[in-house]
């Protein structure tokens, strides 16, 4: 792809082709990389998608593993780490430190690296380059033109449409950072467009349902950095500067602080009844927060608390696995065998027992706050309730 070239790239790259037929040239004005790379997109033919940029190199065999693994996993993408080359001081940077490995991800664990700066791997995601793509993912999708950090925009999207993504550890790519730093040339524009860039992430995997603290995270730190460097530097404090301040400031307000001191509650179920209990814990958390749930049951897998566990972090609340052998029923015909069963696993001073098909609808605090004037328990009457136990 001749990009607008002003040297001699274009005789050579044409020389090239006319040896070699799996040699395409392609030329067109110079209206940036997203332009060049999505009009590639459109004329490739091939089962398989690999970008380079033209001031970096690869290894050898670059090509020849990416295609060998991305056959072996039948994955959607194949993608690797990178080494750095900085052109000022004509050094190597590598980041990686350990042996050869390969990690299989899913669309939804993949996710986790964006916010794993270990050997750069959320680098490596966002980047084009370092992948081999099954260009059937690629269909219908093009990178965003005029907007900077448009890698991460596209490579968001793609990510989000596979199903196998595969990560090599090796740095066979080698990334040329060609004069002055990223850093250097910092403005208010470049700010705001890499903090709307965050924030379309944010709105794309809340729509999707995906947990959102990390992201969240990662969005504050980059708004406290950005106003931050901003002043430092003396940069013009325009109107986007002072739209910063008033998202940092709404969303410090806004965000609740991390409690010690839980709210106690305890929910009783079979795993047959999952869509109830976790509309239960839903409703909960859409009035309340600093919970933690104990779920009595025989039967809930491992991995759906550990999955529980994350979701619920958004919400600065926890839930404990309260398993019972099967043979121990779990309903509770009097308080003495109820009560063992709180000693047994509840930590907290009081907690709120509720059904698994109760739905709250405001928060809970002043049920907590009851004075219980030395009984050991508070009971409400439902006044629709006429069953027999």
């Amino acid at each position: 792809m001749n990009d607008g070239s002003t040297d001699n790239s274009g005789a050579i790259c044409q020389e090239y082709e006319a040896r070699d037929n799996r040699i395409v040239y392609l030329e067109k004005e110079n209206e940036g990389v997203s332009e060049a790379r999505n009009l590639g997109l459109d004329f490739a033919t091939s089962e398989y998608i690999i970008f380079i940029d033209s001031d970096d190199w690869i290894e050898p065999t670059y090509v020849e593993v990416l295609y060998e693994k991305i056959e072996e996993y039948q994955a959607d993408i194949v993608f690797e780490n990178y080494t750095s080359f900085n052109d000022e001081d004509s050094n190597f940077y590598f980041h990686m430190s350990n042996d050869y490995y390969e990690e299989i991800y899913d669309n939804y664990s993949v996710m986790n690296l964006l916010n794993d700066s270990r050997e750069s791997k959320n680098a490596a995601l966002i980047v084009p380059w370092a992948k081999i793509y099954r260009k059937e993912i690629l269909n219908d999708l093009h990178f965003p033109l005029a907007r900077t950090g448009e890698d991460a925009l596209f490579n968001l999207k793609v990510f989000l449409k596979s199903e196998k993504i595969v990560y090599i550890h090796k740095g066979s790519y080698i990334y040329r950072h060609r004069g002055e730093s990223l850093s250097r040339n910092w403005t208010v524009d470049w700010f705001n467009e890499s903090l709307l860039i965050q924030e379309e992430r944010l709105s794309m995997l809340a729509t999707l349902g995906y947990p959102l603290r990390a992201y969240k995270k990662g969005y504050m730190d980059s708004l406290n950095f950005f106003i931050s460097e901003i002043e430092n530097r003396k940069l013009p404090k325009s109107h986007i500067f002072y739209q910063m301040k008033e998202k940092r400031d709404l969303l410090n307000y806004l965000t609740p602080m991390h409690k010690d001191n839980k709210k106690a509650i305890i929910l009783v179920s079979h795993f047959r009844n999952l869509y109830e209990i976790q509309t239960t814990i839903k409703s909960i958390c859409f009035h309340n927060r600093s919970l933690r749930f104990y779920l009595v049951n025989h039967d809930f897998p491992y991995e759906w608390f550990q999955q529980m566990k994350r979701r619920l972090e958004e919400f600065d609340s926890d839930i404990i696995d309260c398993r019972l052998s099967e043979n121990t029923p779990l309903t509770f015909d009097d308080f003495d065998r109820f009560h063992s069963l709180i000693v047994d696993f509840v930590e907290e001073k009081k907690a709120l027992y509720l059904d698994q098909n109760i739905l709250i609808t405001k928060n809970l605090e002043d049920l907590f706050s009851i004075d219980l004037k030395g009984y050991p328990i508070a009971t409400v009457k439902i006044p629709y309730a006429s069953w027999k136990h």
